[in-house]
């Protein structure tokens, strides 16, 4: 029916089909029905939760792998900027006019953990950035000190020039 043969008789009840075969009597049958029920239904759980736990500590194994690998690979290919550097920064098409720089140049004032500061001639920027997020100019066109001196001539405390 639907593809699948018929079974009838004890095959229907679900039997393992090599242990019906050799069913001769109903002590058989009885044998087959206590060694299924003495399968407690915790051990299955039991050992479906282990079975989770190996795979889930397995997955967190590669995980860590795979991000020292990125990492690495990362630091292969993007070198580390030193301070002083001269640095271009892409501006979001949403944040820019149609004619305004696609760039803005800054140079990096200081390092912390891989996070680089930057400041322009306007001003030190907000954020840190990624050495990702940043590329390094093949020569210097930023000063570091006539930058941050005119940053700090640019500074109030309201975020406004004078």
């Amino acid at each position: 029916m639907f593809g699948c043969p018929v079974r009838l008789g004890v095959a229907s009840v679900g039997f393992p089909s090599d242990q019906v075969a050799n069913l001769n009597t109903e002590e058989d049958i009885e044998t087959i029905i206590n060694s299924q029920l003495e399968k407690s239904p915790d051990d299955d759980i039991v050992n479906q939760q282990e079975k989770k736990l190996s795979a889930r500590e397995e997955s967190v194994k590669c995980l860590e792998k795979q991000s020292k690998k990125m990492i690495k690979t990362s630091n292969r290919k993007l070198k580390c900027i030193n301070v002083g550097t001269t640095v271009r920064i892409p501006i979001p098409d949403v944040d820019k006019a149609g004619g305004s720089p696609r760039n803005l140049l800054a140079v990096v004032t200081d390092v912390q953990d891989g996070f680089y500061k930057l400041c322009t001639e306007n001003g030190f920027l907000k954020y840190r950035y990624t050495r990702t997020e940043i590329v390094p100019c093949d020569e210097n066109f930023l000063n570091l000190k006539e930058t941050t001196n005119s940053a700090k001539r640019n500074y109030s405390p309201r975020g406004c020039r004078t």
